[in-house]
């Protein structure tokens, strides 16, 4: 690690050519730098999880919104504490470079490139080529028109039809949406009204006038039928003691 401004003395060898400067060593930032790795790390990890989710994750069905949204979400983050760590200012105007350049071209080529970090996995190059030629095989660009390569532009403008076209399917479906929510209130139709639980009397029953009334009137109606079947003679009645 050492700052990008290095100190103005010369050196000069026995030839008397000057010598680069000497990089001066700043103090140690360790633990800082520790910390964007893991950061860095969380990152690639929430980027691996989203990927896997958006490709159904080995799963027959797609995953639902709030779970992609909840993924995406989780991205985002990460990503703010990375850009966020990288803001420093004790991290401008740093370079890291190794201690000891290795002599061997292949391996200082590997050291350089996990410095840098400019490399793309091996993965990622594959799920980018993957994905570019699915979306050149339904390209009119993609394909060529005898063995003519297309201009760039050309290309760019077909990526641009297929983008508008893409938003105009996705606002049409969300404004269908819109006014089937509108028309069909469909909250209430799955509603369910909960019933009030009965409220229970401990106390004894109490007579009324009400049950006194219609013990006297189921009385008077027995005598009723009595004296009906009296005159028709079919009833039993007590012989006149007058």
């Amino acid at each position: 690690m050492a700052n990008a401004q290095p100190s103005t003395s010369q050196v000069t060898n026995g030839a008397g050519l000057p010598q680069l400067p000497t990089i001066p060593v700043p103090p140690a930032t360790i633990a800082q730098l520790q910390s964007m790795e893991r950061k860095a790390t969380a990152l690639e990890d929430a980027l691996s999880s989203l990927q896997q989710t958006i490709h159904y994750g080995g799963l027959p069905f797609m995953a639902t919104y709030p779970e992609l949204l909840s993924k995406y979400s989780v991205l985002v983050s990460h990503t703010e504490n990375l850009a966020t760590s990288l803001a420093a200012a004790n991290l401008r105007g740093m370079v890291i470079h190794p201690r000891v350049i290795p002599e061997d071209q292949s391996a200082f080529e590997s050291a350089a490139n996990n410095y840098l970090n400019r490399a793309q996995n091996l993965s990622v190059y594959g799920q980018e080529n993957t994905s570019v030629r699915r979306l050149a095989e339904h390209m009119r660009t993609g394909q060529g028109v005898l063995d003519l390569k297309p201009a760039h532009n050309e290309v760019q403008a077909e990526c641009a039809e297929i983008r508008d076209a893409h938003d105009s399917l996705v606002t049409r479906a969300t404004l269908a949406v819109e006014l089937l929510k509108e028309k069909y209130d469909w909250k209430s139709r799955v509603a369910v009204e909960q019933e009030e639980p009965e409220e229970i009397e401990w106390s004894q029953p109490q007579t009324t006038n009400d049950d006194v009334e219609m013990g006297l009137g189921s009385s008077s109606s027995e005598a009723d039928d009595d004296e009906v079947n009296e005159n028709l003679g079919t009833g039993v009645h007590t012989p006149d003691t007058t």
